[in-house]
């Protein structure tokens, strides 16, 4: 039975068109022996956002993971890392000369294929689009930061869907 209920199909849409972007993207960096999360690493560290911790708020991802993906753009020697001289939990990272160069060209290509992709709309459109989506990404940290409320909602469905 196919779902017709707006609201799911919307989240559908983002999901399905997030994966698409994403893997598009990692075949685009893959030349550069990274993925679209690594290049997203890249931007934020050169952006300001040095540290296994603000990367992982700024992506919303775990700090293990960060702690990977930053290893491998070190082993390809895109980044350096240096331990905090009070807190040795605390790892702040640079780009290094390759990094800052190998981020240029990317960004170049990135630009670009961007262009490409979102021409056939207009500039109205890509307004529109930019507002619901950057409203849909506040509401959804907002949602995403209170976990025990999540739980509770999720219990209280739960429960409704017991008693029917």
């Amino acid at each position: 039975m196919k779902n017709t209920n707006p609201n799911i199909l919307i989240n559908d849409k983002l999901l399905v068109t997030a994966r698409v972007l994403e893997k598009a993207g990692n075949i685009l960096f893959s030349q550069f022996n990274m993925t679209t999360r690594a290049y997203e690493i890249l931007i934020h560290i050169h952006a300001g956002k040095n540290t296994t911790v603000k990367l992982a708020t700024m992506l919303q991802s775990s700090l293990a993971n960060i702690t990977h993906k930053t290893k491998l753009l070190e082993s390809h020697g895109y980044l350096k890392r240096m331990a905090s001289d009070t807190d040795k939990r605390i790892w702040y990272f640079s780009l290094t000369p390759q990094g800052e160069k190998v981020l240029e060209t990317i960004r170049f290509i990135y630009e670009k294929a961007t262009e490409k992709l979102y021409s056939q709309f207009s500039k109205q459109q890509k307004k529109q689009f930019l507002q619901f989506l950057s409203a849909v990404e506040e509401h959804l940290k907002g949602i995403s930061e209170n976990k025990k409320q999540i739980k509770q909602f999720v219990e209280s469905l739960v429960k409704v869907k017991k008693n029917n």
